[in-house]
């Protein structure tokens, strides 16, 4: 998910859905790496993110 307003409620729903539905992986903005990873757990989906997407969502720390 690479909508710059999600919110980590529709992460987390993403994450259940991918684990009732078999996705390999997650794929979502930086910022929400963790919480993915946590939400996963030991599902065997995996979490994915991409760098220096053009919406910019990232973490404030990130230098540029």
């Amino acid at each position: 998910m690479h909508d710059p307003a999600a919110t980590p409620e529709r992460i987390i729903q993403l994450c259940e859905d991918a684990k009732a539905y078999h996705y390999a992986t997650v794929f979502v903005n930086p910022l929400f790496t963790t919480l993915v990873k946590e939400t996963l757990g030991d599902s065997g989906v995996h979490t994915g993110t991409i760098a220096g997407f053009p919406l910019g969502p990232s973490p404030l720390n990130q230098s540029d």
